[in-house]
């Protein structure tokens, strides 16, 4: 499914519980989602609508603010992270659909080739249960990290 048919069922389902006002006001991270949303305004403006795209640098404030009824919707997450904060935080939301998921990195400012990563480095991995794991993977496939075997 392309992104303009992602975008515009989005738009459709959450049209839905609107009235005259056509403005629709949709939180994301920075990078990508910010970027693919405004990549995707004349998309909206063509079927009339106003999108405002509303950056948070935090993972739990655009579902805080979605719970509160401050953003309309928002572009960010995966299903296992909706429903761990759902869980952790006794609130309802709920997805409209699939996102891409985007894979993850190794970022340095210094270090050019994960090569020279030193052993004891200190790397910085997600805080969250759904995220964790995945970062822990990363690591483990760039042989950064070894996992103990459990014994039975």
């Amino acid at each position: 499914m392309n992104i303009k048919k992602i975008f515009l069922s989005a738009l459709f389902t959450i049209s839905l519980s609107f009235g005259a006002d056509k403005t629709i006001i949709i939180g994301a991270t920075p990078t990508p989602y910010a970027e693919i949303l405004n990549f995707s305004k004349p998309l909206f403006q063509e079927k009339g609508w106003k999108l405002i795209v509303k950056e948070f640098n935090d993972y739990n404030i655009p579902n805080i603010a979605l719970n509160e009824k401050d953003l309309d919707a928002n572009l960010y997450q995966h299903k296992p992270f909706l429903d761990d904060f759902n869980t952790h935080k006794g609130t309802k939301l709920s997805s409209l659909g699939a996102i891409v998921l985007v894979p993850m990195a190794i970022y340095s400012n210094s270090i050019k080739d994960i090569k020279d990563i030193p052993n004891g480095a200190k790397i910085a991995i997600p805080n969250d249960a759904t995220n964790e794991s995945r970062a822990l993977d990363l690591l483990a496939k760039a042989n950064l990290i070894e996992f103990k075997s459990q014994s039975t």
